[in-house]
């Protein structure tokens, strides 16, 4: 290995230190959450569209999308910046 590739190697290594103390790592512990009620599960979950009964999105539906509408503002997109201020 030449010296080139060893200095390129060594910034690459301390850029990845850096990223990793400038940001929050992935979750390492376990949570759980027990729903007790029938009306707490109908929340968490929703309700799926069937024969003349509308769809109602539950709190894991929202937060998906919630999370995509957040990453879209970070990325400075107008639309999504209007819709988050209309929630």
């Amino acid at each position: 290995m030449n010296t080139l590739e060893t200095t390129s190697t060594q910034e690459n290594s301390n850029l990845d230190h850096k990223k990793l103390f400038e940001s929050p790592g992935k979750l390492r512990s376990e949570a759980k959450i027990v729903i007790q009620t029938r009306q707490a599960q109908k929340l968490v979950k929703g309700r799926e569209r069937r024969e003349g009964v509308q769809p109602i999105i539950g709190m894991l539906s929202f937060g998906r999308r919630m999370k995509q509408l957040w990453l879209s503002a970070q990325h400075d997109d107008p639309y999504a910046d209007w819709y988050l201020l209309q929630i």
